[in-house]
């Protein structure tokens, strides 16, 4: 038997004595160079290689292949076909040998496809037809070849242990010229399912998404197009360029395709963007289920890293599955071990799970400290009030009087609502300032929003943008969510003078970031509630700290609740003993 290794070539010098050197059991090394300009031709010459120079005008790359197997010389029984970005691995020779029978005209081996050559990690792999019978065989197609057999009757066998590694180089401008022989291709045969994808595809890299979606479309229709991976591919391309069909198209790839992870990715993607919690958590176990790659060239290698396990997460928190959260959360973590957002919200999880499985006793420690600072009339001042939900129970059941204060307008409508009629709730659409009463002052709000992405969405405006973004982790797109407006901004002092207020039993803050900065605008020399409930997530620990000492000194227990909010409980030492504190403090710390 005898057996030529040929191909084509230009400027291929980085790439000519791995090519050689692999090849060197074939009795027959042929390279038809297409006008190299670099030392290719020395380069392989001087290692015994064959090399024909040639030119092909217009260029074809199945005219210069059909050229190039012309060159072989008439005695060869085995032609291998094999690109200069490929190499074989060694002992290839013997195998051909011991799988070649007589009827034989093609044989597939593994093509492996790696990132480089010192990589030895398999990226991909499919079997390839690259030997074949020195007759009866010729490229078709002037771009994406294809070896075609043009006799009567073809015999292929496979070999998977002659294996083929390509390591594609990027670097090089040849695919800028695909393009146009695609044009040319799908031209010469429209009814080509291949060509018309392939071509479809390169048309939405660039950007030509009019002539790519029908394309496409067309591919889709073609009776040939019988591949349902690639089918569901081409549904994936579509799904991105039509954004408003595009739930509907990963639908149909989800259905042409479910053992991809691809679609589950992209559909995953989809319900993030939309909030829809329950269906990205769906799309996100099956496609977390999916754990083998397909193996073709359409794998996305994107599609097995931390995306999936971080989504899975986020979805899986907003339904109070923190088991589940933070199972995916350290998967996704390990995938990708430098990303501090992954980190963070691991922490997060990790701190919500405690939180559930430490609620009831929370919820306990409450109800008792409200019933304590109920045994006589309360006054309550709640800065941040919201739409009113969060202490209307308690406002109800124990007919506390308050003042309650918020300044975003359209949350103030709700909170006026919840609150009509009753007539020892005052009620005030402003901002609490720490240092002075203004008239106009910068604000930032959320949107409004019928169906928010989470349950305290519209409890984020503050004076601070940052501390609002700083829960972009969690609601999509929420940089554009947020707008500027102005509002009306008093003092805790002022609103305590305007309804001549002598007593305030129950202070309670949720500022987004200036929660300290108001509690320590509070005038304690002059009132002491009995209770004072304010949210320390976004305050600084020096501040905190500064914070802790000031209540302290004016008769308050310092808790920390250790939830996700970090709330502080500072409890009047006249409704508990410094032992019950102590007790609470530990009770919380276990259960946390």
């Amino acid at each position: 038997m005898k057996v030529a290794v040929y191909t084509i070539a230009l400027n291929e010098a980085a790439n000519a004595e791995r090519w050689a050197n692999s090849a060197v059991d074939a009795d027959y090394r042929i390279v038809a160079d297409t006008g190299s300009t670099d030392d290719t031709v020395e380069r392989l010459t001087s290692m015994g290689v064959t090399v024909h120079r040639i030119a092909v005008r217009p260029w074809r790359f199945d005219d210069a292949r059909n050229a190039a197997m012309a060159l072989i010389p008439a005695d060869v029984d085995v032609c291998c076909t094999m690109d200069m970005d490929r190499f074989l691995e060694p002992g290839w020779r013997a195998k051909l040998e011991a799988a070649w029978t007589p009827e034989t005209t093609a044989l597939y081996c593994q093509t492996i496809y790696r990132a480089s050559v010192d990589d030895p990690t398999p990226l991909r792999s499919w079997p390839a037809k690259n030997f074949h019978h020195r007759w009866g065989y010729r490229f078709n197609r002037p771009v994406h070849e294809a070896l075609v057999f043009t006799g009567e009757r073809e015999v292929t066998a496979n070999s998977s242990d002659i294996v083929m590694f390509e390591v594609q180089d990027l670097t090089k401008p040849t695919r800028s010229s695909y393009l146009p022989l695609m044009e040319v291709a799908h031209k010469e045969n429209p009814d080509d399912a291949q060509i018309c994808f392939w071509l479809g595809r390169d048309l939405m890299w660039a950007n030509q998404q009019e002539r790519a979606v029908p394309l496409l479309e067309r591919y889709l229709a073609l009776p040939t197009s019988k591949w349902a991976e690639e089918r569901s591919e081409a549904m994936r391309y579509i799904a991105r360029m039509l954004p408003e069909q595009r739930l509907s198209w990963l639908d149909k790839a989800r259905m042409e395709a479910p053992h991809r992870r691809e679609i589950w990715l992209d559909l995953a993607e989809e319900f993030h963007g939309k909030s829809d919690w329950l269906n990205l958590f769906w799309a996100c176990t099956n496609g977390i289920e999916k754990t083998h790659r397909t193996g073709s060239y359409l794998d996305d290698a994107n599609c097995w890293g931390f995306r999936l396990y971080d989504l899975g997460a986020i979805a899986s928190w907003h339904l109070n599955a923190m088991d589940r959260a933070v199972e995916w959360g350290q998967k996704a973590l390990e995938l990708d071990r430098a990303n501090q957002r992954l980190t963070n919200n691991l922490s997060f999880f990790h701190r919500r799970w405690g939180e559930i499985q430490s609620e009831s006793v929370k919820r306990q420690i409450r109800s008792e400290l409200f019933s304590r600072i109920s045994q006589k009339p309360v006054k309550l001042l709640q800065v941040g009030a919201n739409n009113g939900s969060l202490l209307y129970d308690a406002i109800i059941d124990f007919d506390w009087s308050a003042i309650l204060v918020e300044p975003v307008p359209y949350i103030f409508d709700e909170l006026k609502r919840r609150y009509d009629g009753r007539s020892n709730i005052q009620l005030l659409n402003v901002a609490i300032h720490p240092d002075e009463d203004r008239k106009r002052i910068p604000f930032y709000e959320v949107k409004k929003m019928e169906y928010p992405p989470t349950p305290w969405y519209h409890g984020l405006s503050s004076f601070d943008r940052k501390t609002i973004l700083s829960h972009s982790d969690f609601i999509p797109g929420l940089d554009d969510l947020i707008s500027e407006i102005v509002i009306e901004a008093r003092t805790i002092y002022s609103v305590i003078e305007e309804f001549k207020v002598d007593e305030i039993n129950f202070l309670m803050v949720d500022a987004e970031g200036y929660d300290a900065t108001i509690v320590r605008s509070f005038p304690f020399d002059r009132l002491h509630p009995s209770l004072v409930i304010f949210e320390g997530k976004h305050v600084p620990g020096e501040e905190l700290e500064i914070t802790e000492k000031l209540l302290t000194k004016a008769g308050y227990h310092w808790v920390p609740m250790q939830d996700w909010e970090n709330n502080i409980y500072a409890i009047s030492r006249q409704i508990m003993s410094d032992d019950e504190a102590r007790f609470v403090g530990n009770l919380i710390a276990q259960k946390s």
